[in-house]
């Protein structure tokens, strides 16, 4: 009997031991885990610091409230409480257990009202800034550490999209037959037009550094989006729309009719009707300035010849359901010289010619609007943009809808600097910086590639100016790797941007933007 109790014995001192060990490994994990809050609270309040041009410094200095400062005080208040009331049993919870639990009250209350305050800025300000500490640095051990920070500031996306809302999705129409199948990968080559009439081309938009209806452009570090062949297309419309006969103006489908009847070619008939829709509807300023946006079904939009990106959208999808080609809507966010990082909500389409997906936004190549006016500009910088240029302004909310074979994350959209489609169809390429905002200590620099010999002219100004405030020019040394050079006054965060021109005296238009925080 005394070998089976001996055993019986060892493994009863095996079962506590293991039982011991676990529970040692499961208090320095929750230990690990508490005492990392007060850390994310400090990365969190200081990215959001870094991001509005303020110092790291004292976000740091307040994260030791949390950890020790405050569960230490807390902890000395409850002894104290306890002997005036002379409260004689034992506690339950030791120091350390105590430390810890007051440590990660603390700290979580402080990082949920960041977080609840103003959750689409924490969000921007992780995704954009939260490797503020590895400014200046490279390295494989670097990347590592930016990648990581960058990853955890994504699993945040859903707080963000919890708080922001597109205004123009509750106005698109609905539409049953919208396409279902995803699609994948990226277009190839934008198909070649057929022979048509050589039209007598319009006025040629006069380029002005002024906003337009919605969003901006922005390439990837990794993959510096060019100019491919045969984009973007010439300015012109399509001889189609001057012949309209008068009679069928006044009736959305005898357009649409009439544009089927004399263009064949789906590609050319897709232009068409994004020249239709971009040359006769207004962009309807007033209303957006005064918040009191319309419907904006396809009729109504037609009848009042204007209306906001929905109503674009919503128009040309319903005559190319009477063309018989394949339109449909997407909405998302866009940014322009004017949004901030992350954009704002628009609406814009997908057309499928010849079983590839291609992307157009009409609002955009109808003109500019200047708070309350809105000017006609007819362009094409995108009708059939490459997803690769569009994507450095639009981000739909269904990922399928960016047409590339990666899709870019929404943090690696913000991260993008704020670029339109003309900056590539000057045939700029964008060296530096690789970002939408940077800091700087006193110059904020850039460089392109100008391979084309395009004029460049620069300016800053203070960010939250007026939008229509004169900046300060920079200099700009022109050649074929331009260089500009921003001189900014005193700390804060400014916004740089650049326009291009083909000729050096002639009008230049806006093409890029960037937020310099001047740490001076």
């Amino acid at each position: 009997m005394l070998p089976c109790a001996s055993m019986s014995g060892r493994r009863s001192s095996r079962l506590k031991l293991v039982v011991a060990m676990a529970g040692t490994g499961f208090k320095v994990a929750v230990g690990a885990l508490v005492l990392a809050t007060p850390m994310l609270g400090v990365w969190l309040a200081s990215s959001l610091a870094a991001h509005s041009g303020r110092s790291t410094a004292l976000p740091i200095i307040a994260g030791l409230l949390a950890f020790p400062a405050a569960p230490l005080a807390w902890d000395f208040w409850s002894e104290h409480r306890r002997a005036r009331k002379q409260v004689t049993r034992e506690r339950i919870l030791t120091f350390a257990d105590r430390l810890l639990l007051r440590t990660f009250t603390v700290s979580f209350t402080l990082i949920a009202a960041m977080l609840l305050v103003r959750p689409a800025l924490a969000f921007t300000a992780l995704s954009t800034r939260g490797d503020w500490m590895l400014d200046g640095r490279s390295g494989p051990t670097v990347d590592r550490a930016r990648r990581a920070l960058f990853a955890v500031a994504g699993g945040l996306e859903w707080l963000y999209e919890l708080a922001h809302r597109n205004r123009y999705e509750k106005l698109i129409e609905d539409d049953s037959s919208a396409p279902g199948p995803a699609p994948t990968g990226s277009p190839g080559p934008t198909p070649t037009p057929p022979p048509t009439p050589t039209p007598s081309p319009g006025p040629t938009p006069s380029p002005s550094p002024t906003p337009s209806p919605d969003p901006t452009p922005s390439p990837t570090p990794e993959a510096k989006p060019a100019a491919p062949p045969g984009w973007p297309d010439p300015v012109a419309l399509h001889p189609l729309v001057a012949q309209i006969p008068a009679g069928d103006e006044g009736n959305l489908e005898a357009v649409a009719r009439f544009i089927r009847a004399h263009e064949p070619n789906p590609r050319a008939r897709i232009k068409a009707l994004h020249d239709y829709v971009a040359d006769r509807i207004a962009y309807d300023a007033e209303a957006l300035a005064d918040d009191k946006i319309p419907p904006q079904g396809a009729q109504s939009v037609f009848a009042a010849r204007k209306g906001v990106c929905a109503g674009y959208a919503n128009l040309l999808r319903a005559m190319a359901k009477v063309t018989g080609d394949e339109i449909t809507v997407v909405v998302g966010d866009a940014r322009t010289d004017v949004d901030e990082i992350g954009g704002g909500g628009h609406a814009w389409n997908a057309a499928r010619i010849d079983g590839q997906w291609y992307l157009l936004d009409a609002t955009w190549d109808a003109g500019h609007v200047n708070g309350r006016t809105f000017t006609k500009s007819y362009r094409t910088d995108y009708f059939l943009t490459p997803p690769e240029i569009f994507g450095v302004d639009h981000f739909p909310e269904q990922e399928r809808w960016q047409l590339k074979s990666r899709a870019l994350t929404r943090g690696e959209f913000m991260r993008q600097p704020m670029l339109r489609a003309r900056f590539f169809s000057h045939g700029f390429r964008l060296e530096k910086p690789d970002r939408s905002q940077v800091t700087v200590a006193e110059t904020m620099d850039v460089e392109l590639d100008n391979p084309r010999g395009a004029f460049v002219l620069a300016s800053f100004a203070r960010k939250g100016a007026a939008a229509d405030a004169r900046g300060d020019r920079c200099e700009v040394r022109p050649g074929p790797r331009v260089g500009v050079s921003c001189t900014l006054p005193g700390s804060g965060v400014f916004r740089v941007q650049l326009f291009a021109g083909p000729k050096q005296f002639g009008s230049y238009e806006h093409v890029g933007t960037f937020e310099a925080v001047s740490s001076q």
